[in-house]
């Protein structure tokens, strides 16, 4: 997973999940199912997409990306079956913008 517990993250932060092999296209609904996402105070809404990564074989890493950002404060838990489980903290939003003419 690309977040180490306890981490205070930008709330655009997508959630990555890397596996060891590649997961078969018929076994992708099922691991989803294993991923679990929870926000307190602000839900979890968004999805799991299976991420093409030039690094890594097809089927090895799935993102988990929210409707909207996040919410700064927002406490949030992921699960990856019963073996991995992480706790971030959403901070604040912060937006950079580019110079005139780039």
């Amino acid at each position: 997973m690309n977040i180490a517990e306890g981490q205070t993250l930008g709330v655009g932060i997508p959630i990555a999940v890397t596996f060891a092999r590649s997961v078969p296209s018929s076994e992708r609904a099922s691991v989803e199912r294993q991923l679990k996402v929870t926000a307190l105070g602000d839900g979890a809404e968004g999805s799991w997409d299976w991420v093409e990564d030039p690094a890594l074989a097809d089927g090895q890493r799935v993102d988990f990306r929210p409707r909207a950002s996040w919410r700064p404060g927002t406490k949030v838990t992921v699960e990856v079956g019963a073996a991995l489980t992480r706790h971030f903290t959403v901070g604040r939003s912060q937006i950079a913008a580019s110079a005139p003419g780039r």
